[in-house]
């Protein structure tokens, strides 16, 4: 029983190992076609002694080629030719033509490899048509490969450039191409290659999904748009080959929608167009369309469909496509076997396994008959079995190897992925802390600088205090009560400064350590003007300062009350400081795109170009005396700057020298605006 088991087992994988040399020895026979046609090809052009006509002769052929093989081979050929007469607009075409039979052949990436190095090409050429129509291409490579975003992307581009050329055929083309990424993104799965779940079995109503899904809707509006434009693009040049391809897209939609009776009327009209121009490059492909609608899962007309297939068969045998051959055989078999003629179907279905025999019929024959030859001169059975079965292990033995490498190739490619995308977060991260270390350095750096400031302008009213407190000392005991009076106003002074620095610093401290509250109000802006005018009357005139404001009107803010009255102190408390006696100060505000702007300004000293700029950094001492010797931090502003932006407002300041300082601010007129 064992041996039984073993011999059918061998029998059965023996099968599956002929089947594949089958389908090896086919390649090989449609590799040996190709290379007939080529060599006639290649002896017509090597008969053209001068290498630019040859060039030439070389597109024009590649213009009417449909092979594959034969597009690669004589652009590989005309490049070289082009690189030999340093003809490089010839070398970007022949890029682009081997891009393109790349992507004939499924290989998307060595598509996109050659197309990219056209694209380049014509780009250091500054020749914008071949850079756009290479763009047209990628987008094509890309809609076979099913990278829908990258596809449109590219056909887009190439749509911008051509609207502006009004190139007509160009036009045609991309909105073809544009066409057949929408229809795939409507009726096929992004993963793998199937259909929709809504489509794989079209029926009568398929289509209503359209009209009852807004979605669906607009997606079947955009590809109708698309094909719209493409036919009329061809049509103003004739381009019926154009036409054709357009429509039967149209009626590709009309099928997978459901919509049969459609499509038959629409695969008709394009029959038409291809007897009356005579463009039959695509007949055999309409005509299988037509038979496959006719079959009992669609139109159940199964005679029609036999007819309709038989037509197929012939063209495809004139044009010598095998491929279409064998789809006509295949729909004619399930024709016939649908009208119950069982014999002639069996016969049909003879010639579709005779259409996948047909690439490697002749190719086994020959090899059949070297090998009985060989075996004839000398070879008995028993050396015959134990060749085929040598022959058998060495390719079992190749291709678990081959399989082996892959797998090990996958694995590695796979490990090899993971560990530059670990490796790219991590260098992110490391750019990231080293980037927040700079930043902690230097506003470590600025808080040190600005601190040093703030200390030393502190030690200037303190160490006044200690030293006229000494001084007043002496004096009581002198009992000189006049001089103790002016001393005493001193003191008073300093202390009120350095209390004043350090309320700031206080409030500047809170508002960087997010321990400030910001408690927006509605306030009546022109009272709590008025209140802070109050505050500085006696100051001002002491020093003869006119200090006034315009505002009539009543203006409301939605602000921080005690934050907009901080800034206001330290506003008017500056202008004050930096104005002459005889100068003026005003306060006005101005309701503007629901914020309101506050005017600050003054007649007094101004400030040069160079502390301006500096007036609002941390790590700068832009601090300076007053026009009465007044001290002067630099913090107030900083401060008021804080205070705006937590409000919602920014700061900004006008000066020149000796004629004076504007600054303004905005605040939110109502909590809209925050």
């Amino acid at each position: 029983m064992a041996r039984k088991a073993i011999k059918t087992f061998n029998k059965k994988f023996r099968s599956h190992f002929f089947a594949l040399m089958s389908f090896f020895m086919a390649c090989n026979y449609a590799f040996s076609q190709t290379d007939y046609k080529l060599d006639s090809l290649n002896s017509v052009i090597n008969s053209i002694p001068d290498k630019q006509i040859r060039i030439d002769k070389i597109f024009e052929i590649l213009d009417k080629n449909l092979d594959v093989a034969i597009s690669l081979a004589l652009g590989e050929r005309v490049y070289a030719l082009a690189d030999s007469v340093n003809n490089q607009k010839a070398q970007a075409m022949a890029l682009e033509r081997i891009g393109m039979a790349y992507n004939s052949y499924g290989d998307h990436l060595k598509a996109s490899e050659k197309l990219n190095d056209a694209m380049a090409m014509y780009q250091s050429l500054q020749d914008q048509d071949g850079v756009h129509k290479v763009k047209r291409s990628l987008g094509e490579t890309y809609r076979a490969a099913r990278n829908y975003d990258v596809a449109m992307d590219y056909l887009n581009q190439s749509l911008e450039y051509f609207l502006v050329k009004k190139d007509s055929v160009m036009l045609s083309r991309i909105y073809n191409r544009m066409g057949a990424v929408l229809f795939e993104e409507i009726f096929l799965e992004r993963e793998g290659l199937g259909v929709k779940k809504e489509f794989q079995t079209p029926h009568a109503e398929t289509h209503l999904i359209f009209e009852k899904d807004p979605q669906w809707k607009l997606l079947r509006d955009s590809l109708m748009n698309f094909m719209d434009l493409a036919k009329e693009m061809a049509l103003k040049k004739e381009r019926f080959d154009l036409v054709i391809s357009t429509e039967i897209l149209h009626a590709a939609f009309f099928t997978y929608s459901g919509q049969f009776d459609q499509s038959v009327e629409k695969f008709e009209e394009i029959l038409n167009v291809i007897e009356l121009y005579d463009l039959k490059e695509d007949l055999p492909l309409v005509l299988y369309n037509l038979s496959r609608l006719h079959l009992p899962e669609h139109l159940n007309q199964p005679e029609i469909a036999e007819m309709y297939a038989k037509q197929a068969i012939e063209e495809s045998k004139k044009m010598n496509i095998k491929a279409y051959e064998y789809m006509g055989n295949n729909i004619l078999h399930q024709a016939q076997a649908a009208q119950g003629n069982f014999e002639l179907a069996y016969k049909s279905l003879l010639e579709v396994i005779e259409n996948l025999k047909v690439f490697t019929s002749d190719e086994l024959e020959i090899k059949l008959r070297t090998q009985e030859y060989e075996y004839q001169l000398g070879q008995n059975e028993v050396d015959l079995r134990n060749r085929r079965n040598q022959l058998w292990i060495v390719w079992i033995s190749t291709f678990l190897i081959i399989l082996s490498f892959s797998f090990f190739i996958y694995l590695l490619n796979r490990r090899n992925k993971k560990n530059k995308l670990l490796l790219q977060e991590l260098n992110q991260k490391n750019e990231m802390i080293l980037k927040q270390n700079q930043e902690l350095e230097q506003i470590n750096a600025e808080k040190d600088k600005f601190f040093s400031i703030i200390a030393h302008d502190l030690r200037g009213p303190y160490a006044n205090v200690i030293g006229i407190s000494k001084i007043l000392n002496e004096e009581v005991k002198k009992k000189n009560y006049a001089e103790i009076e002016k001393i005493a106003t001193l003191i008073e002074k300093s202390s009120q400064k350095a209390l004043e620095l350090l309320s700031n610093l206080m409030q500047w401290s809170l508002s960087q350590t997010k321990r400030l509250n910001l408690n927006p109000e509605i306030i009546q802006l022109n009272d709590l003007v008025s209140q802070n005018l109050e505050l500085f009357r006696e100051m001002a005139q002491q020093k003869e300062i006119n200090l006034n404001s315009d505002m009539v009107e009543v203006i409301q803010v939605f602000a921080d009350r005690e934050m907009l009255n901080t800034v206001f102190r330290n506003l008017i408390s500056n202008a004050l400081k930096f104005t002459r006696t005889d100068g003026r100060i005003l306060i006005s505000a101005t309701a503007r795109n629901g914020d309101v702007i506050v005017m600050v300004k003054d007649t007094g000293i101004g400030i040069d170009s160079k502390t301006l700029k500096e007036i609002f950094q941390l790590d700068r001492k832009t601090g300076r005396p007053g026009t009465a010797g007044e001290p002067s931090s630099g913090l107030g502003l900083i401060l008021c700057k804080e205070f705006v932006e937590l409000m919602g407002g920014k700061i900004w300041l006008e000066s020149q020298v000796e004629k004076g300082t504007i600054i303004y601010f905005t605040i939110p007129s109502s909590p809209l605006r925050i």
